[in-house]
């Protein structure tokens, strides 16, 4: 299964296959063995909730377009961590997925303006919770042993001053 879904994203406009890609091989060969490897990871979580519908979809498809915008700003910048780029992309909400799939917050009780707001769930978040789904997702980012810069870009995707402090 997780081979399959690997095709059908290689295959995409995002990674710009000059043919399409037909076997897992081929794949792997055409996009290197990093790409694979953040493309698997981001498949996998993803994968992980039982929420097909409804906020759930949202917020994954909000992550997927998030992470396509990326990697073509990436490209077009010819920015050398891409990967890494898509993938924090794909990641940065990852603590929203979680909080839904524990039932801490049910997403659908906040107004359909905070919820369209970027910057008002994560408000909401750390009043009703203590914390807030990027500081979560980054916890378990690095419980999973990722990068320690995915998980600071995680982090502070909400705190775009700490983040240009930091070194960008």
């Amino acid at each position: 299964v997780l081979a399959g879904k690997l095709l059908r994203v290689a295959n995409t406009p995002m990674f710009r296959p000059r043919q399409p890609y037909t076997s897992l091989e081929q794949a792997i060969v055409r996009l290197g063995t990093k790409t694979v490897q953040e493309l698997v990871a981001g498949i996998a979580t993803m994968g992980l909730f039982a929420d097909v519908g409804g906020i759930g979809e949202r917020i994954r498809d909000h992550s997927a377009g998030v992470a396509a915008i990326a990697r073509v700003l990436g490209t077009e910048w010819r920015f050398r961590g891409v990967g890494r780029a898509f993938l924090a992309g794909l990641m940065h909400d990852l603590g929203k997925l979680l909080i839904l799939q524990t039932g801490e917050l049910d997403y659908s009780t906040l107004s359909p303006a905070q919820l369209e707001t970027p910057d008002e769930v994560h408000l909401c978040e750390r009043v009703t919770l203590g914390f807030d789904h990027a500081v979560l997702g980054a916890h378990v980012l690095s419980l999973w042993n990722l990068p320690p810069d995915l998980t600071r870009i995680v982090a502070w995707h909400h705190q775009p001053g700490r983040a240009y402090e930091a070194g960008g």
